[in-house]
């Protein structure tokens, strides 16, 4: 994020917002899916875990 410059807003809208485009089952240590989604025109790509207790990681 600090690298690109994406905000804490940006990521949220692209959780809230994107289209999940592919999933990694069996991405280790948990199950993954890459979310996109353009905020002002811009592309962002957020990959998203899920542990099986429910926590998500980023």
């Amino acid at each position: 994020m600090f690298n690109r410059a994406i905000t804490q807003e940006e990521v949220e809208h692209v959780i809230k917002h994107g289209e999940a485009i592919a999933a990694y089952p069996m991405a280790k240590p948990y199950p993954s899916l890459l979310h996109f989604a353009f905020v002002d025109a811009r592309p962002i790509h957020i990959v998203i875990a899920q542990s099986s207790d429910g926590e998500c990681y980023l």
